[in-house]
């Protein structure tokens, strides 16, 4: 049996309620349709405020 602290449940649970979203630079579609731009930092951003899309 192994012992978990509430230190590492709590990170486990707000790890699940936040998304880490990338931040581009030069973000443009290309022939394909496809988004291409580079990656300059990422944020995390709560769950609750991302909406999801078709």
């Amino acid at each position: 049996m192994s012992i978990i602290s509430f230190e590492e449940k709590r990170r486990e649970k707000n790890a699940k309620q936040i998304l880490s979203i990338p931040v581009y630079e030069n973000l443009c579609i290309n022939d394909k349709g496809e988004l291409i731009g580079n990656v300059i930092d990422y944020v995390d951003m709560p769950k609750e405020l991302i909406k999801e899309g078709d």
